[in-house]
């Protein structure tokens, strides 16, 4: 494995590998794509400039987790009645992840009316049938 002793991130280490992976044309890079190896090998390669030493894997699983950390503070200060949390580098992640659809879901407006809504009635088919045609039970949802 790559990630051979476990150390701990120095918050140098942290700041650095947010300012490498929050930079837009890394962001422009990771939209929509799930092979992103080469683009953490890049980011290790640059810390590496800087002075510190970690796998492409370290990096990813870092990102993954201050990703996590900062969508769960997020979430507990959108609770009403919470007391306000944080952590060291919310304003950063904030800073990158902050108007993304993904990480602040854009709110919706109920405009169905009444009469929009249909009755039991009008639905004569049910909304997932069986596509399959092999009659083995199977439905095909997609």
């Amino acid at each position: 494995m790559e990630d051979e002793g476990y150390t701990q991130w120095s918050n140098a280490e942290v700041s650095c590998l947010l300012s490498l992976w929050g930079d837009e044309t890394v962001q422009a890079k990771l939209q929509g794509c799930y092979r992103n190896k080469s683009l953490y090998e890049d980011i290790s390669r640059d810390m590496g400039k800087h002075g510190f030493k970690r796998s492409w894997l370290q990096c990813q699983r870092k990102i993954k987790s201050l990703k996590s950390k900062s969508k769960s503070v997020k979430d507990h200060n959108n609770k009403s009645g919470n007391s306000r949390a944080t952590f060291p580098f919310y304003d950063q992640m904030e800073g990158i992840l902050g108007d993304r659809p993904s990480f602040r879901p854009p709110e919706l407006l109920d405009s169905l009316r009444d009469d929009d809504v249909p009755s039991s009635l009008d639905c004569e088919q049910p909304e997932c049938e069986n596509s399959n045609s092999t009659g083995k039970g199977k439905r095909d949802l997609f």
